[in-house]
């Protein structure tokens, strides 16, 4: 039985919150939030109480010797730096889904080093994952990559994302309802967009093995053509922004990583991959699509309940275990015929 802390509970942390909870093998014993300290996480998360009151903070729940904690509270390395240190040295495991703790080299490299430094030194192991950074475009291309070729020629990664059911904090990262001029303003502020197909691609070149790349990066507002209503979010009126477009290219002489990530209300689901390379001196290309794959926010879940099993083994230190997530674990379930 694998003993948790669940810190965090937004929008992914209830969900991931209540995957755990029907796993027989994880045991959720204490919980942190300051916004609902006191209620019981039953309560919050909208099922029967479970005798679980929630902390404001992980002091004396750490005492109690949990296995790992899920850490969902932010998506920058900046934010989550101090949970990060507190459960660290407490000798604690973690799972974060934090955009930027996936390859935290790429926003500050000097912070990677002192966490994995941290960890090692307290026994403690860290993976930080998701569906995207940490799954789709990156570390799966990345395994198709190593086993099977010896030299990348191209590498293109697709992901189009129907955002129509995804939670409003998601639709508001990716600019809905906004005009294409108060797009723009916020893009400049740095307040709009996916983080983290930047680090994706970055962490490509390097595990590739791509030396002094120059990354070319692209950010636009996906106008509606005609009204339409997301499930979270007012309806989106024509010309108003349904999402975002977002391209990172890498091409260094004549090896190219691509990738396209297009997140917006409508969007025909595209998730899928095309590498070409060499192999034993022989040129070859591998595909694989997983365009039949449920939403972000359930495959993110599904990814971190995934990660609670591998974390509380292999060696210490940040993103050192061993885990690449199953696409095939993320796929819609095929609805059974009645006959």
């Amino acid at each position: 039985m694998i003993k948790i802390i669940h810190q965090g509970l937004g929008p992914i942390g209830r969900e991931t919150a209540k995957l755990i909870l029907k796993d027989k093998n994880l045991k959720i014993i204490g919980a942190i939030d300051p916004r609902y300290a006191g209620k019981d996480l039953g309560e919050v998360l909208g099922i029967n109480n479970l005798g679980i009151k929630i902390a404001d903070n992980a002091e004396k729940l750490f005492m109690e010797k949990p296995d790992a904690v899920v850490l969902a509270t932010s998506s920058t390395l900046k934010e989550i730096m101090p949970s990060l240190e507190t459960a660290i040295k407490h000798g604690i495991n973690i799972v974060s889904p934090a955009e930027e703790l996936f390859y935290p080299e790429f926003v500050d490299e000097e912070k990677a080093y002192y966490i994995d430094k941290l960890a090692k030194q307290n026994n403690a192991r860290i993976i930080g994952k998701g569906v995207n950074p940490g799954c789709l475009m990156d570390s799966f291309p990345l395994k198709i990559f190593k086993e099977n070729f010896d030299e990348l020629i191209s590498m293109k990664v697709y992901r189009w994302d129907n955002t129509i059911e995804r939670r409003k904090p998601l639709l508001e990262k990716t600019g809905v309802g906004l005009s294409k001029e108060e797009f723009f303003e916020l893009d400049k502020k740095g307040k709009i967009g996916h983080v983290g197909l930047k680090m994706s691609a970055s962490f490509l070149a390097d595990k590739i093995g791509l030396k002094n790349y120059k990354i070319e990066f692209s950010r636009e507002p996906i106008i509606a053509e005609k009204a339409i209503k997301p499930k979270n979010a007012d309806e989106i009126k024509a010309g108003e922004v349904s999402g975002l477009h977002e391209t990172c290219n890498i091409i260094k002489n004549n090896q190219k990583i691509i990738l396209d990530l297009r997140m917006f209300v409508g969007a025909e689901n595209k998730n899928s991959v095309e590498i070409v390379g060499i192999k034993n001196n022989k040129k070859h290309i591998e595909k694989a699509d997983y365009s039949n794959i449920v939403n972000g926010d359930i495959a993110t879940i599904r990814i971190l309940k995934e990660a609670i099993k591998y974390v509380v083994d292999g060696p210490a230190g940040l993103n050192k275990v061993d885990f690449v997530p199953d696409p095939n674990k993320l796929l819609k379930k095929k609805k059974k015929r009645i006959n």
